[in-house]
């Protein structure tokens, strides 16, 4: 397992527990920032990884700068499937614009949109979490 798979992602980005796994963020940093993180998903039969970026636009880049005064682990059933999650290629980028907002939004991305699951029915992804990058 490579190092950024043993540390879960812990800053103010997260994954929802159910389908379709939404990404979320907060988007309340004026000068912006970019992470890298590792996105892992499963089904019953294995766990698999990609690495994205997840950027937050800076407040001049969003043309909306406030004045200063504003300023789990899973138990595999035996057999359960074999099913075979594969990452897309060229994972999108989520860029975000500079928001007042200190609660996670939704990025409108869901987790699952980076997988190509071979068969969804009796093999459905079901948890995704987001660790350090590097896995």
């Amino acid at each position: 397992m490579m190092p950024g798979c043993k540390k879960n992602y812990t800053t103010e980005i997260s994954v929802d527990s159910k389908a379709p796994f939404g990404i979320y963020a907060q988007q309340n940093y004026p000068d912006g920032w970019i992470d890298p993180v590792c996105l892992i998903c499963m089904n019953y039969d294995e766990a698999i990884t990609i690495n994205i970026e997840i950027d937050q636009l800076s407040c001049t880049e969003s043309k909306n700068c406030p004045n200063a005064t504003d300023l789990v682990p899973i138990k595999v059933p035996a057999n359960a499937c074999k099913g075979h999650l594969i990452p897309i290629s060229n994972p999108q980028k989520v860029v975000l614009p500079f928001d007042m907002s200190t609660n996670q939004i939704y990025t409108r991305v869901n987790a699952m949109n980076y997988f190509i699951n071979d068969d969804p029915e009796s093999c459905p992804i079901i948890g995704c979490m987001l660790m350090m990058p590097g896995c």
